[in-house]
């Protein structure tokens, strides 16, 4: 629950981020990041973060984006609650579940 910790830990690792591109370590880091971000009502930052991690599952796989996902999709869910849009909240929690059954 040290959301301030989290991020201030994974901000050195976004700048070995070029240089480690595709890493599990980098995706878990921003992931870990968007999700802090969501729980201090940074929501616009903590929205763009996740948002990569989510295009950057899309367009190339690391070693465990089969269960990062599920943490993604949960991350998205509480920062729509958060925000009020409680449609989007719904998909992403419906998003979740489809993810959860599959596994």
């Amino acid at each position: 629950m040290d959301f301030h910790e989290v991020v201030a830990i994974s901000e050195p690792m976004e700048s070995e981020g070029e240089r480690f591109e595709g890493s599990y370590i980098i995706r878990l880091s921003r992931l870990l990041a968007g999700s802090a971000h969501v729980a201090m009502g940074n929501h616009d930052r903590g929205l763009a973060t996740l948002m990569r991690v989510q295009e950057e599952m899309n367009s190339h796989l690391t070693i465990l984006d089969w269960c990062f996902r599920l943490p993604l999709h949960a991350a998205l869910t509480e920062l729509w609650l958060s925000k009020g849009d409680l449609k989007k909240a719904r998909d992403k929690a419906c998003d979740y579940l489809t993810l959860a059954f599959k596994y």
